[in-house]
């Protein structure tokens, strides 16, 4: 868990697929989130610091997450997903 002050503390918006409603009415990751659940999807805020830790929490919920807000995290997330599948895009050795 990253906690020291390497990273800034930003408002966070993550847009989720609808069928994590439930999960993310249920689940508490952070103590300032807020899910505000639609017909289409699920919008998870939080006030958090920037970190690793929240950037492969995004990316274990794979193409059913896109983060709307900060755009440095939405840039970081699109790059680490095109290494990604540069690393997939290559036959096993």
């Amino acid at each position: 868990v990253f906690i020291g002050t390497d990273f800034d503390v930003e408002d966070i918006r993550i847009k989720l697929a609808p069928r994590w409603k439930n999960y993310a009415l249920t689940h508490r990751w952070h103590r300032s989130q807020k899910v505000d659940v639609t017909k289409e999807d699920v919008i998870i805020s939080l006030h958090a610091r920037v970190c690793p830790e929240l950037q492969q929490w995004v990316l274990s919920f794979g193409e059913e997450a896109e983060v709307l807000e900060p755009s440095r995290l939405r840039s970081d997330i699109a790059a680490r997903i095109v290494k990604m599948a540069s690393v997939y895009a290559k036959r096993p050795s």
